[in-house]
């Protein structure tokens, strides 16, 4: 199946899952000062969460055996899920990007204003932001890897040291997941919705071992950073103390920004 047959279901799905919502509306609060009380409580969600210190447990189990090594060999070898490295290689490009298309249609879709000019300025906002922590996250899982400088499994190139697509697929599944909890659908709707980003987001790491191209701790390492990035993205997306609002403004020489709120 391709990725834009599979971009469309997702479409349809959503779109027979949407229609109104009493919960305030998402990109109507971006904010640039979410205050340090909710990004502290960001960071507790995150450390929290199973599946941000079950990775970290993971990856410590990792490097201290020879287990990394070992599935790595293993799956480059078998390919049991992909086939082929070269195959593998080509379905991580293909599910990384669609869990972009995952955050992107989730955000559009999310009930917005009735209005069609405030629809389209909160959309920016909402979108505008949460590309902003794709971008944000997407770099530092680069400047980690000059640091780190770990080779490739299959000797590629020393940037192996956190996997980029597990950390897009990771953070992009993450926003798409906050725009889910807006969806006005069944909880269980939701929640299989969300399972199944997430799920994107593991079968990419998965796929990018089998090619040969990361070490398990690699992939565990960027959905970790796209889990804590996620959860800090959501202050400043979702806030609820003080905030700067930021608009998108139309003037005559061209487009800028406006800003409102207490400084």
């Amino acid at each position: 199946m391709t990725l834009c047959r599979l971009g469309l279901i997702m479409l349809v799905l959503l779109t027979s899952a949407c229609t109104t919502t009493d919960k305030p509306l998402l990109g109507e609060s971006v904010t640039l000062k979410p205050g340090w009380q909710a990004l502290k409580r960001s960071a507790r969600d995150a450390v929290a969460d199973p599946k941000l210190w079950g990775s970290l447990l993971a990856i410590g189990v990792l490097q201290a055996t020879n287990l990394d090594q070992e599935l790595s060999d293993q799956l480059r070898e078998h390919t049991p899920l992909f086939n082929s490295n070269s195959q593998a290689e080509a379905r991580s490009d293909d599910l990384s990007e669609l869990t972009a298309v995952a955050y992107i249609s989730t955000g559009l879709l999310a009930p917005g204003p009735a209005d069609s000019g405030q629809w389209l300025s909160a959309k920016a906002r909402l979108l505008g932001a949460e590309w902003a922590s794709v971008k944000l996250t997407r770099s530092t899982a680069s400047a980690i890897k000059s640091i780190s400088k770990r080779q490739r499994p299959n000797a590629l190139n020393d940037r192996s040291f956190p996997s980029g697509h597990a950390t897009s697929a990771s953070i992009q599944a993450q926003m798409a997941n906050l725009n889910v909890d807006y969806l006005n659908a069944s909880d269980a709707f939701k929640r299989n919705l969300q399972w199944g980003f997430d799920g994107l987001a593991v079968l990419t790491g998965w796929a990018r071992v089998e090619a040969g191209m990361h070490y398990p701790s690699d992939v565990l390492a960027g959905w970790v950073l796209g889990q804590f990035t996620g959860y800090l993205a959501k202050s400043f997306i979702t806030p609820d103390k003080e905030p700067v609002f930021v608009y998108p403004q139309l003037y005559d020489d061209g487009i800028g920004v406006r800003l409102s709120g207490r400084f």
